[in-house]
């Protein structure tokens, strides 16, 4: 990583957004684009006995209408409502809503569960966690506090919505749409279309807002690919807004049963952690998941926790925008918050008094984090030292209540392999092509900072280029890990191209930028490729 600190650069990609030029997926035009639209289930469980689709046919500019059984995505099974159950593909998007609109389906329905608390609704145990000795620690306690906490379901829909585009050419698949990982959706098509890689293009230039949303490989994908396979023209879908509640993942809603012990000198000794979520049966998003980084979080040596999952009648949850470690932290914030009131402590110095060295569920050493001197900064900014303990007792000069709290938050960092290649030219240009997605997050800014602080170059012609799969390797954009992985290789790279010119200029390099000296040498370019690995990763994340 660079040791200078980032300078004040533009935003390398703020002048084509305010423009209008920046490219999202969406926005692509093809000669003989066909417009399609999903017909949504409108009952939450059950079957399709019969779907009527001739008045859409009878709408003008409808081309086809695509349903059960001409997709294998599409089935008769309904397992949440707004499941789509056809396709209408025609020569304007007014045409495919109003066919859509016109599709209409029998159903035979049968009963469901849309909530946790919902008559029939079972809990389904998932694997624990058990660390030190719980029982001992609470039999010893000179002080307990406990808590039952909530985080309610959770949609978010981001600016962008979930857009594609799809065209064959000479048997060659290209898509176009948002997305966070190329890399998996390019696989799942290749599985879903029987394709050697070489026949599938993934390209993503821009993403406009994703927070885990974007990351799956979605359905609309597979049926607007495979629309245009079928109808032998580029199609493209926008999914409404309204619909996005339906098919797109959420944030399940999540309950925290959590009890904490301390001894008699103050001293955290143990938690006692459950969490139960609502899911659908094989769902991703794992209960298991919420204990693995508050457990992490402070010093406290017994931690036993449990989970499961309730199944429900619904589209399946995943991660969104944040993940497990908020509502856990909420819950877990929130309890030792009561234990120092109780033990008549300062919450930042409870806090201060329990810094985690040790990974208790890895059982090994943490990597520096920081916290403590988080807090301490915290504090001081806030002006923590003229907090009054009392419930209540703090007002401004005209009288209204004020209050000053502290809480703690968690999230695994975590890195990916990557690769770039670098570029200079003669020519004034240069070109870096790396890994990764451009979210609005400023990857783009960040690489191109680090290449511009690098290298004497002109900073005007520099083009940074990922989120495309005849690119290179596009590695997942998710878990913080985009910038984190994209930018020490981007560092890699400069370094190897220095070391490049080096050897190329010699002793007594000529005048001049990069450019100018690379054309007073009678080259018209000079070249990098560099890969890098995340810690604890071996040549196999490459090969992946």
């Amino acid at each position: 990583m660079p040791t200078q600190a980032f300078s004040e650069i533009a935003r390398v990609d703020a002048r084509d957004k305010v423009l209008g030029r920046a490219q999202y997926g969406a926005d692509v035009k093809k000669p003989g684009m066909l417009y399609a639209m999903l017909v949504p289930a409108t009952i939450a469980k059950g079957k399709v006995s019969a779907l009527d689709v001739a008045p859409a046919m009878e709408t003008p500019g409808v081309v086809q209408v695509l349903g059960i059984g001409d997709f294998p995505a599409l089935r008769a099974e309904i397992s949440y409502r707004g499941q789509p159950i056809a396709l209408v593909v025609a020569e304007t998007v007014e045409a495919a809503i109003e066919g859509a609109e016109a599709v209409t389906a029998v159903y035979e329905t049968a009963p469901y569960i849309p909530l946790m608390t919902s008559p029939g609704a079972q809990r389904v145990d998932a694997e624990g966690f058990n660390a030190g000795d719980v029982d001992r620690a609470f039999q010893n306690a000179a002080t307990i506090v406990e808590g039952i906490f909530e985080t309610p379901t959770q949609h978010h829909n981001a600016m962008e919505l979930f857009g594609t585009v799809a065209e064959w050419t000479d048997g060659r698949l290209t898509v176009y749409e948002g997305c966070q990982n190329l890399d998996a959706v390019k696989a799942a098509l290749m599985k879903a279309f029987e394709l050697s890689p070489d026949q599938i293009a993934v390209k993503s230039e821009q993403v406009g807002g994703g927070f885990g949303q974007k990351s799956p490989p979605k359905i609309q994908t597979f049926l607007v690919a495979h629309a245009a396979r079928l109808i032998r023209r580029p199609v493209k879908l926008v999914t409404p807004r309204g619909q996005l509640f339906h098919i797109a993942n959420y944030r399940p809603r999540s309950v925290h049963s959590i009890r904490l012990a301390a001894n008699a000198e103050g001293r955290l000794q143990a938690i006692i952690y459950d969490v139960v979520q609502e899911n659908i049966p094989d769902g991703g998003f794992r209960s298991t998941g919420y204990h693995e980084d508050i457990a992490r979080l402070y010093a406290i040596e017994n931690f036993r926790a449990t989970a499961g999952d309730i199944h429900i009648d619904r589209q399946m949850p995943r991660h969104t925008r944040g993940t497990h470690p908020f509502p856990a932290g909420f819950a877990l914030e929130s309890v030792i918050d009561e234990m120092a009131y109780k033990l008549g402590k300062d919450p930042v110095e409870l806090r201060l008094e329990h810094e985690a060295k040790n990974d208790i569920i890895a059982g090994q050493p943490l990597s520096p984090h920081f916290l403590n001197d988080c807090l301490r900064e915290g504090a001081s900014r806030f002006g923590w030292s003229r907090r009054l303990p009392e419930p209540g007792s703090m007002r401004l000069a005209d009288g209204t209540l004020v209050g000053l709290g502290v809480a703690c938050g968690i999230f695994g960092a975590s890195m990916s392999a990557s690769e770039a290649t670098l570029r200079v030219r003669a020519d004034g240009t240069t070109r870096m092509i790396s890994s990764g997605h451009e979210m609005g997050q400023g990857i783009l800014t960040a690489i191109a900072n680090v290449i511009i602080q690098g290298l004497d170059i002109n900073p005007d012609r520099l083009e940074v280029l990922l989120g495309d799969t005849t690119l290179g390797p596009q590695l997942a954009t998710v878990g913080e890990r985009g910038t984190a992985s994209c930018v020490p290789t981007a560092a890699k790279a400069v370094e190897a191209l220095r070391a490049r010119f080096a050897e190329l200029a010699g002793a007594n390099p000529p005048a001049g930028n990069l450019h100018q000296q690379l054309a007073r040498l009678k080259r018209p370019y000079i070249e990098v490729k560099v890969s890098e690995l995340a810690p604890g990763q071996d040549a196999s994340a490459l090969e992946a």
